[in-house]
């Protein structure tokens, strides 16, 4: 990034403490990592990877899995960096700053909007997952008391 300047004192627009750079700020940046523990606090997600490097190197394995956690873990991580670079060019364009919770909520809100606008089957899981996530209950989903489950 400090190509794009004439600076050589490029400092992170985020955490002002080292110079500014692709691999400092997803992987290495206070607060990204502060956004991205917000994030996964507020999806519930238990994760012990607080560096954006780990979490892709995790869930590169894990691209095929067609699990609705596993999605929802890959969309949270997408926005997550989007979020994040949104933030820090806004910083340097605009000047304004956003604490790292409202950006982690941006994140939590942008996720939730996504979810309700995906087609879910219902299963057991995925009413749960309704639930956890406060989504209303889609309309073609049977009603509890018609829900028969396997003793």
């Amino acid at each position: 990034m400090l190509i794009w300047q004439n600076s050589t004192t490029l400092q992170c627009l985020l955490c002002k403490t080292v110079p500014d750079s692709i691999p400092h700020l997803f992987c290495d940046c206070q607060y990204s990592r502060e956004v991205w523990t917000t994030v996964c606090a507020l999806c519930n997600f238990q994760t012990a990877d607080i560096n954006l490097q780990q979490i892709i190197a995790n869930q590169i394995p894990r691209l095929q899995s067609k699990h609705i956690q596993l999605d929802i873990e890959r969309l949270a991580l997408a926005a997550t960096v989007y979020f994040i670079w949104r933030e820090r060019n806004s910083r340097h364009h605009n000047g304004g700053t956003l604490p790292h919770t409202k950006l982690a909520m941006e994140v939590f809100k942008t996720l939730k909007a996504r979810l309700c606008g995906i087609p879910l089957k219902w299963s057991s899981p995925m009413e749960d997952l309704c639930k956890r996530w406060k989504i209303p209950r889609p309309s073609n989903w049977p009603t509890p008391d018609n829900i028969h489950h396997d003793a």
